[in-house]
């Protein structure tokens, strides 16, 4: 009985606030309009990088790509050996195994996919913000 009633007064709590939040809402106007564009966000100053956590970040660069690159080595012989082992379950007739190693592969390719898209970014951010 104890359960019932605290959920109870929990949903008629929510119901309250949810009304309250709605009638502030509506005595504020039209839903439709938008933030005007002399808020202190369109106003504020372009945020500009301080140089020494730049260069600090662009000190660990090379470090970061040569461990994106071990990981997509890893990732690559993991690869081959989940299709040779596929290739294995598909000749001696293993239907569930194969259907297992197919899920793996395609879920290991999607991750390699990933980390050549996150390597291609750091990449692409060391060029714009490292000098050479």
């Amino acid at each position: 009985m104890k359960t019932r009633t605290a959920l109870a007064t929990l949903g008629l709590a929510a119901a309250v606030s949810l009304g309250a939040g709605t009638a502030a809402f509506a005595a504020d106007g039209d839903a439709t309009t938008s933030v005007p564009p002399t808020s202190a966000a369109a106003t504020a100053p372009a945020r500009t990088a301080d140089p020494a956590k730049l260069a600090a970040r662009c000190e660990k660069v090379p470090a970061l790509l040569e461990k994106m690159a071990g990981a997509a080595t890893k990732v690559d012989e993991r690869l081959a050996k989940l299709t040779e082992a596929k290739a294995e379950a598909d000749a001696d007739g293993k239907t569930r195994r194969s259907e297992r190693l197919a899920k793996l592969i395609e879920r290991l390719q999607g991750r390699k996919t990933q980390l050549g898209e996150r390597t291609t970014k750091v990449e692409a951010w060391q060029t714009e913000h490292c000098p050479a």
